[in-house]
C-alpha cells in the first residue's frame, strides 16, 4: 500500500462555536455574509474526513461542549468515536 499523500498524514478536528447577535454583525459584501460580533462559549467538535486513516464522519458525528473547559474532553470523545488513540 502506498504511503499517505500530502494532507493525509494528520488527523484533523473542527471546533465550531455558536454565534450570537449575527444581525448586529458587520456585513461583508464580498462574501455576502455577516461577521458575528459575539460568539458563545458553546459549540461542537467534528472530525474531518481522511480516507487514508479510514475516518468517514457522518452528519451527526459531533460532540457538543458547553464551556471552554469542556473542549479537550470533547476532542477526546470524538477521537474515541472514530477509533483514534493517542500515542506516547
Amino acid at each position: 500500500m502506498p504511503g499517505p499523500k500530502h494532507g493525509q498524514k494528520t488527523v484533523q478536528v473542527s471546533i465550531r462555536f455558536f454565534a450570537k447577535d449575527i444581525e448586529q454583525g458587520k456585513y461583508r459584501p464580498n462574501s455576502g455574509s455577516y461577521t458575528p460580533q459575539k460568539c458563545l462559549p458553546r459549540g461542537g467538535v467534528q472530525m474531518k474526513a481522511n480516507d487514508y486513516h479510514g475516518i468517514h464522519p457522518g452528519p451527526s458525528d459531533e460532540v457538543m461542549f458547553n464551556s471552554f473547559d469542556e473542549i479537550p474532553e470533547a476532542i477526546k470523545k470524538i477521537m474515541k468515536i472514530h477509533g483514534i488513540q493517542f500515542a506516547g
